[in-house]
């Protein structure tokens, strides 16, 4: 009997060493646990010390380059603004394209950004769209009436079709001059040189030197001079040619209407609540 109990001693005892041992393990990973916790917040409070640090040094600069990046802005915005000019119809020559060298900034896929206003970008979507037809039309009427002349001997010079631009757009009036060589045949073109408002028309092949002038009856009887008054009254008459005088009163009122709107959001100063990407002071 006394055997058993002291047997039982033996492992109750064991038990107690076990358990002892466990919850000292156990307390040693806490308190290491309790370490990790107490360095890492530590570090974490240093940190955020010292970005706030950090940032409050900066602002001053940080201000000084967003301010730069709002004139680039406001400048950039500007100049596409002042691009958009209407040309009238004489001043669409052929080799006219949409002045668009403001868009090849890098900065211009972020004017939106600080300038959200769909109003004035559905107004210089809708201008741009229309100052493409009317430019592709003027380009189209001054080749027309390019291919109308047909005189033999004669040399179409770069203000042909200026004159007869003109009084599409209302001028009412054409001065005609015509000069050729004293030493050849009066009625003969290629002899002759054709000067209308002040411009050079038309010039005969073998003109040479200019040394009079046609005048009184004797100058509405010449070729060039019937010829053209001819092609000018044929579209002058024409009822189409009224669309370019609505086509440029339409670019005209939405340049202003841009214009204004534009000007409003620079002086109210707007666009610098908004930001953009590249804004130093992004708050994002």
């Amino acid at each position: 009997m006394s055997a058993l109990f002291t047997a039982s001693s033996i492992v109750l005892n064991g038990l107690h060493r076990d358990q002892a041992n466990i919850w000292q393990v156990d307390w040693w990973w806490q308190l290491a646990g309790f370490i990790v916790f107490a360095v890492l917040m530590g570090w974490a409070i240093y940190d955020l010390h010292r970005q706030n640090k950090e940032l409050s040094t900066n602002i001053p600069y940080l201000q000084k380059k967003q301010v730069e990046h709002l004139d680039k802005i406001v400048t950039l915005m500007t100049d596409w603004n002042n691009s958009f000019i209407v040309p009238k119809v004489h001043e669409v020559e052929i080799g006219t394209r949409l002045n668009n060298d403001s868009r090849l900034d890098f900065l211009f896929k972020y004017l939106q950004y600080h300038f959200p206003f769909p109003e004035l970008w559905g107004k210089y979507t809708s201008s741009e769209t229309k100052l493409r037809e009317y430019i592709k039309s003027c380009k189209k009427l001054r080749n027309d009436i390019l291919a109308t002349w047909d005189c033999a001997d004669t040399i179409v010079l770069p203000a042909f079709a200026i004159p007869i631009l003109k009084i599409i757009e209302g001028e009412s009036q054409l001065d005609c001059r015509l000069y050729y060589r004293e030493d050849m045949p009066i009625a003969d073109p290629k002899y002759q040189w054709l000067v209308i408002n002040g411009l050079d028309i038309v010039k005969g092949k073998d003109i040479g030197v200019v040394s009079k002038e046609v005048t009184g009856p004797l100058l509405d009887e010449q070729i060039l001079v019937k010829k053209y008054l001819a092609i000018a009254d044929k579209f002058k008459c024409d009822p189409h040619m009224f669309k370019f005088q609505t086509q440029f009163s339409d670019l005209v009122r939405l340049e202003i209407d841009i214009n204004n709107m534009l000007q409003g959001i620079i002086e109210s100063a707007d666009y610098t609540l908004h930001y953009c990407k590249l804004c130093p002071m992004n708050p994002s």
